[in-house]
């Protein structure tokens, strides 16, 4: 479960129940983000969650869709990208997301492919970070089923917890 804060609002993705939940910080519900299924709008267990608050939305790892959505705070669905598979810009159970400080680059945790990819503000592949094709074992060491990622404040660098007491760190 992965949670994001905007305006007084928690978003918190809800795999077991195909949506995201909007509640209030004291824990009032207020309603809920997409249904169960694979159509527009719809979810199947979201995993990660980020509020980018420069293009004003919400961005959802649809993992097993494989895909990225985009929502309007109240819920109405922008747009997604991504789909099954393992070239540039294609996904595999993606798990983590993050957006840059100025909103015009988001890095998806693409877990299953060993590696993290961004994309653009419209969901444009840029590039990949992978040891994948120079050495498809070394991928254990640096991106074995990448999940959780961060940028810093400044957006020059890109954080993927590796391990248990390390982390990687990218300069973008």
């Amino acid at each position: 479960m992965f949670c994001s804060i905007f305006s007084f609002q928690l978003y918190i993705c809800d795999r077991e129940s195909h949506c995201v939940n909007l509640h209030r910080p004291d824990g009032t519900f207020l309603g809920r983000i997409g249904t169960p299924g694979t159509g527009p709008g719809q979810l199947f267990r979201p995993t990660g969650i980020v509020c980018d608050h420069r293009n004003n939305r919400l961005i959802v790892t649809d993992k097993d869709n494989h895909r990225i959505a985009m929502y309007t705070f109240d819920g109405q669905l922008i747009r997604t990208f991504g789909h099954k598979g393992h070239q540039n810009g294609e996904m595999s159970y993606p798990w983590g997301v993050a957006v840059s400080p100025c909103g015009n680059k988001i890095v998806v945790a693409d877990s299953r492919n060993h590696r993290m990819q961004m994309y653009d503000a419209n969901g444009d592949f840029i590039r990949k970070f992978s040891v994948f094709e120079t050495n498809p074992f070394e991928y254990k060491s640096h991106f074995n089923y990448p999940r959780g990622l961060a940028y810093d404040n400044e957006g020059e660098h890109l954080f993927l917890p590796f391990s248990y007491q390390s982390c990687l760190v990218f300069v973008v």
